[in-house]
């Protein structure tokens, strides 16, 4: 598999993961099981797949502050999304806050790791 699949793959896991979480929110208490369990494996996926094609792109290309940087934010970002998902998942009514934090750290999580993978992907040639 190439490198601009490999990208396209990791792309497609958070389009899904990202939709099936709107999804999720939209269709209310209590949580749809298969939505929510598509939602749960294709967010484990893609954080794998993405932390597979960041170690690889790591293996040759230089790195930088920067880039370095990036990747433990993206890794910090995903830990606040486990979390944050499985607190909004317990049954228990949620706050606006809980559910602004996920959004943002989606958003956030999303452009931190995109761009470490464009500047590995940049660094290569």
């Amino acid at each position: 598999m190439s490198i601009m699949q490999k990208i396209i793959c990791a792309g497609l896991l958070f389009i899904i993961t990202i939709s099936t979480g709107i999804w999720l929110n939209s269709s209310g208490r209590p949580l749809n099981a298969l939505i929510f369990n598509i939602h749960k494996l294709t967010a484990v996926a893609a954080v794998i797949f993405t932390a597979v094609l960041i170690r690889g792109l790591l293996k040759n290309a230089e790195i930088r502050t920067f880039i370095l940087a990036l990747i433990i934010i993206s890794i910090l970002l995903v830990l606040v999304l486990f979390v944050s998902g499985a607190l909004m998942s317990t049954g228990k009514p949620v706050s606006g806050i809980l559910v602004a934090v996920h959004g943002a750290a989606t958003v956030f999580t999303v452009i931190a790791a995109s761009a470490a993978v464009v500047l590995l992907t940049l660094g290569r040639r």
